[in-house]
């Protein structure tokens, strides 16, 4: 299955060892991520390196093994722009815009386990939980 995944996704798979890390780097999804994520990512690297205990350089080589090992494709926003305006208006969170202007672009589903995105109906959002039950 073709997925756009939500930030909130790869920092919980930062965070703990769990299922969300092993679908992420052994799942047999199509996964994606707007470039975007990296400005999230450095809004939260502070939060991130106080969790987890490690400096922002060890943060930024376990995302881009996520990236390489998970074959996540990072998709720039010269790809998806055209859909970034119907994202801003269906997102409840205009953080979310971005990932759900990649879905819209992609024709795809969002992975996120932000209920508030289930409230828009154009794109499809599973949880963890739900891709689980799918398998």
């Amino acid at each position: 299955m073709k997925l756009v995944i939500d930030a909130n996704i790869l920092f919980s798979a930062l965070l703990r060892q769990g299922i969300t890390r092993t679908m992420l780097l052994l799942g047999s999804h199509e996964l994606y991520v707007p470039f975007y994520f990296f400005e999230e990512l450095n809004g939260n690297i502070d939060e991130l390196k106080h969790k987890l205990l490690v400096s922002k350089e060890e943060i930024l080589s376990v995302v881009d093994e996520f990236i390489r090992y998970g074959s996540i494709t990072v998709v720039a926003i010269e790809d998806y722009i055209s859909f970034l305006g119907e994202g801003r208006l269906i997102s409840p969170d205009l953080d979310d815009a971005p990932y759900l202007a990649l879905a819209l672009h992609l024709s795809c589903a969002l992975w996120s386990n932000d209920r508030k995105l289930k409230e828009q109906k154009r794109v499809a959002v599973y949880s963890t939980t739900e891709l689980l039950a799918m398998v």
